[in-house]
């Protein structure tokens, strides 16, 4: 099952090449935080609904600026928020408004109450500079009915979610979500809340990336698997039936009790590639089974972390039909010279962005995680290039805060 190693544009071809499997299904807005429109989706009505005012305020005609040289107005009612107004207005009349409320069709400018001296029953405007339209936000300004709203393949966020709830929207289609699920090898991990024994460390990569998925709105399954070739045949076996995507952590390299490879082969999975010139997570593995797709990552936390960023959520993005499927790429200056080792490989290390520059933190070594959780961005240093000067430009994913 081992292919020659490749670079890392190749294996991001060879991964983003895979046809998307993700179905349509209508979700309640409400639940459709970090989900893909699955379609265009359009505008039932106008945003804003109607004229109203974009300030606290009082509504004028403009016609009696010009016959009104006091710019004095009786004040001759009052419409707040959510008020069907329906006042007319006479001659150097004026009505009171506030920010939002629905702008009579006799009013034609709004003028701030900051502008105005107020005094019993009657107002004088001290601003010269208005015009029909004047702070009014005009009915459909922001979009009118039949618009499209968010285009097939927009992320359903916060904003967007807020947006479509604003002109009416209560049910959207989106991809399904991708059923994945978690297997962590190893002898040596224990879950947390247990007791170390002697050779045993913690389990930090199944919580890892359960919550990376999380954050992607996906709630995997996660196993847990001795480095037992049985074993590990019998959860991806098990793991195959009711997933679409498949990661397990560790056992994927050659070490004699790595099992992960072995396993996957004789579970009939055939590998779409497998060790990248990269450092972290030069063993990756990636195969295919019919519609099933796994992902085999080196056990340490680091190693895996990365090959989340570059690979695998990218590929789930992919997968659920996004137009954007990688994290934002950034280039600024570095803030210190960069030495790397002279080895072939593309080198991922994380950094931090200070005044306008990027320091590469300390903390470098593939089982350590704790510069990645202090960390802005993963910067990408070339395969090719050994020595970066300070100040010279460097490119980096931005992460996720």
């Amino acid at each position: 099952m081992n292919t020659p190693l490749i670079s890392v544009s190749e294996a991001f071809k060879i991964i983003l090449v895979q046809p998307a499997n993700s179905k349509p299904e209508t979700v309640k807005l409400q639940e459709a935080l970090g989900r893909i429109a699955a379609d265009d989706i359009y505008a039932p009505f106008d945003h804003p609904h109607f004229d109203n005012s974009a300030v606290d305020g009082y509504g004028i005609r403009c016609e009696d600026l010009p016959n009104n040289p006091e710019l004095k107005f009786q004040v001759a009612g009052e419409i707040k928020a959510g008020d069907n107004a329906t006042i007319s207005l006479k001659k150097n009349q004026t009505v009171r408004i506030f920010t939002g409320a629905l702008v009579p069709s006799c009013v034609n400018a709004v003028v701030m109450q900051e502008n105005v001296k107020a005094s019993p029953g009657f107002i004088e405007i001290i601003q010269k500079d208005i015009s029909a339209g004047t702070n009014i936000r005009k009915q459909g300004h922001q979009i009118h009915k039949g618009e499209i709203c968010l285009p097939k393949g927009s992320l359903l966020n916060a904003a967007a979610m807020g947006f479509l709830a604003s002109v009416g929207i209560s049910k959207v289609k989106v991809t399904q979500l991708p059923r994945v699920a978690v297997i962590v090898t190893g002898n040596e991990i224990t879950r947390q809340g247990r007791k170390l024994k002697p050779g045993q460390i913690f389990e930090s990569n199944g919580v890892m990336l359960g919550a990376a998925l999380m954050q992607l709105n996906i709630k995997p399954k996660i196993f847990y698997c001795k480095d037992d070739l049985s074993a590990t045949k019998k959860i991806i076996a098990a793991a195959e039936k009711k997933h679409d995507l498949i990661l397990v952590t560790g056992g994927v390299s050659v070490g004699d009790y790595d099992f992960t490879t072995a396993a996957t082969q004789s579970s009939g999975f055939k590998a779409l590639l497998h060790g990248i010139q990269q450092k972290p997570g030069k063993p990756l593995l990636f195969a295919r089974k019919k519609n099933t797709f796994l992902f085999g990552l080196p056990g340490n936390p680091r190693a895996v972390l990365t090959c989340w960023y570059e690979y695998i959520l990218p590929f789930i993005k992919s997968q659920m039909g996004a137009k954007d499927i990688s994290l934002k790429n950034i280039s600024l200056p570095a803030a210190h010279e960069i030495k790397k080792k002279s080895d072939g490989k593309t080198h991922f290390v994380t950094g931090k962005i200070i005044n306008g520059k990027i320091e590469i933190l300390k903390g470098q070594d593939s089982d350590m995680l704790r510069s990645f959780a202090g960390a802005d961005v993963l910067v990408t240093l070339p395969a090719e290039k050994e020595f970066y000067p300070e100040n010279e430009i460097i490119s980096a994913h931005l992460l996720p805060q």
